[in-house]
């Protein structure tokens, strides 16, 4: 259980690591129905995790018949793409995502924050008033800045109960609208607010500093922003979001080669 505990964890980083690593489009990372998971991790779900299993949308994997779940192998630590089901999207419809965040807001602003590399904050012209103290936030003046902004955003999660221990648990019912709206579009659900992400501009820009990030172990400096991140951005685009282009062209650069302390 350890391990399969592991790998619930790690699943968003699976995923992240061999979308790069096979050269697909690093907009699968909030798009994709497929997932990996590891043979440990697929033999627990098709045995005790059936409860777990379940709650998946729709109510289970689409690739049910993948041997790695039946008969599977519990010692089988590789890494296998598995497809969940349409309504999936990437990390953001993977149990540690949900499990990590307490509500519908909260996981639309951990999108936000994660795959737009920006802070949600109120809006210009919101003022607070202490004299307003309507208990219903609906009617408080304050808060209705954020919440026209993050509500629709939220919405995209409404199938997501918005608390508790169970928080990965998937709504299937019908009545159910998940209809949200982000960036000047709508679409049902997850998958539709990952493909907004994706196509979004920010996005491109906000990839390219967190592969920075990782190959570096810092934050860009004001001269990299001006004179580096544009030329990567491009080449980013020009390859169909070929993420790992870019870290090539990142780890060859002179300024990384260079050992530290030597002109």
């Amino acid at each position: 259980m350890d391990e399969v505990g592991y790998d619930i964890s790690m699943e968003p980083g699976y995923i992240i690591s061999h979308v790069v690593a096979e050269d697909k489009p690093f907009s699968e990372v909030v798009t994709s129905p497929s997932t990996i998971m590891t043979g440990t991790y697929a033999y627990f779900l098709a045995g005790q995790g059936k409860d777990l299993w379940a709650n998946f949308p729709g109510g289970g994997i689409a690739d049910i018949s993948n041997p790695i779940f039946n008969p599977g192998d519990r010692t089988d630590r590789k890494h296998h793409w598995v497809n969940r089901s349409a309504a999936h999207a990437g990390i953001l419809t993977t149990p540690a995502f949900q499990i990590l965040t307490n509500g519908r807001r909260a996981k639309a602003n951990k999108a936000y924050e994660t795959f737009l590399c920006k802070k949600f904050t109120v809006p210009d012209g919101a003022q607070a008033d202490p004299s307003d103290s309507n208990p219903d936030l609906t009617k408080r003046t304050y808060c209705t800045y954020c919440h026209k902004s993050l509500e629709p955003m939220a919405a995209f999660f409404n199938r997501w109960p918005t608390t508790g221990v169970n928080n990965f648990i998937y709504d299937n019912g019908k009545d159910v609208n998940d209809t949200g709206r982000f960036n000047g579009s709508q679409g049902s659900g997850a998958i539709a607010f990952g493909k907004i992400l994706a196509e979004s501009d920010t996005f491109d820009d906000c990839s390219i500093r967190r592969a920075f990030e990782f190959v570096n172990g810092r934050k860009l400096s004001t001269v990299e922003l001006e004179n580096k991140v544009p030329a990567w951005v491009d080449s980013f685009k020009t390859s169909s979001k070929n993420l790992r282009t870019v870290i090539k062209a990142m780890v060859l650069s002179p300024e990384f080669l260079t050992p530290k302390g030597v002109e």
